[in-house]
């Protein structure tokens, strides 16, 4: 059995099964004119993914994945429950609506971004040795382990502005890196036999310890995700008993993982320091079931997909069109948010020990807060995805979201195409794949400038470090291997 890897969607196939999606959703009772508009979003997202080339870029990726939060996956949920497809949505029509616009403006921003052509991509060009490579895939994980000896050393208090928040966050950054990489080492070395090895047992470990530390669904299922997309690109075929594992590994998320990061985050997260939050684990580990009450509060405030919390609350996280819905209704007031909350984006790149004080982005939770669906009133720091059609609506209506979503797509699907290739020519399609994919569906005005900004600093400062280490040991190491591009396929 191979991993789905998908390059296009076929048209016809794709346009009957939303048909009979839709037809499906009027006889359940929902609007026909929200389905049409349903449709009709999720073809113009189909046809901007064919265009950007499909998973085997990341603009297309990014443009899958979008797609599948906002409106596929939600649409979906609500027929299988036997649900409206605008159930519970606020301003459902105007939702659909904008989400229609939107995937409009990004198939306008594909077809844009495709009409420039550009040389060899720029990280496709620079040529790494084995050893290099190797250096690359071993700094997330001494990066982890030095923050955790310094967590264990100074209580685990982590504070902004410190060396450990720079550090964590550039390991957020890294861990991809190291998962993708490790893998494609493990794959090239064994001609795509083997796709995990022991260092890539390690690295991937690493990168979901700090997920676990704090009850991250992301943190530990990004550097999953990270791995099954490599094996996936390179058609790797899994053998019976590796299905039964990966299939054991699903029901693990289903009935451990996402229980956990849901119901006891406030406790691990409240941890101050690493004693307590490994004591909270334990709690959890020993008796789950003391974190039921939770449940009684989620079946009253998420009525989304219906009574079945089992059902609801993993759907539910990875929905975007409650949120979209939420945020269009109160804009209704004429409070938009505006473009200046966005600006402080471009400052992210300076570390806050270099500018403690320096203005920072508007968050989901605040934009929550505004429409009057988040946490609790003092509560800044519950993270609250919102969807990115939402956003760029929000910032000043209809003007926002077509004067706004055309051109900062454009931008971003021309930047990463100048900056990789395919993932069938270069594994840095996959690296740039692993970091957008846990963001791609709420990529709204200012993530558009982070993701571009993060990509630009993260990998110049890597190939610098790498080139300056590089040039400082050949004195060493005279007959070092041959240079080889990170793109050698197995």
């Amino acid at each position: 059995m191979r991993i789905p890897f998908p390059i296009e969607i076929p048209i016809i196939p794709a346009l009957v099964f939303l048909v009979a999606l839709a037809a499906v959703q009027i006889v359940e009772g929902t609007d026909p004119i929200f389905a049409l508009y349903m449709l009709t979003a999720q073809m113009f997202g189909i046809m901007a993914f064919n265009a950007l080339g499909g998973m085997s870029h990341v603009t297309g990726s990014i443009c899958l994945i979008s797609l599948l939060q906002n409106a596929t996956l939600p649409e979906v949920a609500h027929a299988l429950a036997i649900q409206p497809g605008d159930f519970f949505l606020p301003s459902s029509l105007k939702t659909a609506a904008v989400i229609v616009v939107f995937y409009m403006c990004i198939y306008i921003a594909a077809k844009i971004a495709m009409v420039v052509s550009f040389p060899e991509p720029l990280f496709d060009r620079i040529l790494f040795t084995s050893h290099e490579m190797r250096v690359i895939i071993w700094i997330a994980p001494i990066i982890n382990g030095l923050f955790l000896a310094w967590s264990i050393r100074a209580g685990g208090v982590i504070e902004d502005g410190s060396l450990g928040a720079l550090a964590l966050r550039f390991t957020a950054l890294l861990n991809p890196l190291s998962v993708i990489l490790a893998t494609h080492l493990s794959l090239r070395r064994t001609n795509g036999k083997l796709a995990m090895d022991a260092t890539c047992a390690i690295v991937l470990v690493s990168a979901i310890l700090p997920g676990i530390l704090t009850a991250s669904k992301e943190g530990m299922l990004l550097p999953i995700f990270c791995w099954l997309m490599v094996i996936a690109a390179y058609g790797y075929r899994f053998t019976r008993a590796q299905v039964l594992g990966l299939t054991g590994g699903l029901v693990f998320f289903v009935l451990v993982i996402y229980p956990f990061s849901q119901f006891a985050r406030a406790t691990v997260r409240g941890g101050v320091s690493l004693n307590d939050k490994v004591n909270a684990i334990e709690d959890y580990a020993r008796n789950p079931a003391a974190y039921a009450p939770n449940l009684a509060r989620l079946e009253k405030t998420q009525p989304e997909f219906g009574n079945s919390i089992f059902g609801k609350s993993i759907v539910a996280r990875f929905s975007l069109l409650l949120t979209n819905a939420e945020v269009i209704d109160f804009d209704r007031t004429g409070e938009f948010t505006g473009i200046g909350p966005y600006i402080p984006v471009f400052y992210g790149v300076i570390p806050h020990f270099l500018w403690p004080n320096h203005p920072t982005m508007i968050t989901g939770n605040e934009i929550a807060h505004k429409a009057g669906f988040g946490p609790s009133a003092g509560d800044y720091t519950t993270g609250i995805t919102i969807g990115a059609p939402a956003l760029f609506y929000d910032v000043s209506g209809w003007p926002g979201l077509l004067f706004l979503a055309v051109p900062e797509y454009a931008l971003l699907f021309l930047t990463t195409r100048y900056l990789v290739g395919r993932a069938s020519q270069s594994i840095w399609c996959l690296v740039f794949i692993g970091m957008t994919a846990n963001d791609a569906g709420d990529v709204g005005p200012g993530g558009v400038f982070g993701s571009i900004l993060n990509f630009g600093y993260l990998f110049f400062l890597i190939i610098i470090a790498l080139k300056v280490f590089s040039w400082s040991t050949s004195v060493f190491f005279p007959n070092r291997a041959a240079l080889i591009s990170p793109s050698s396929r197995p």
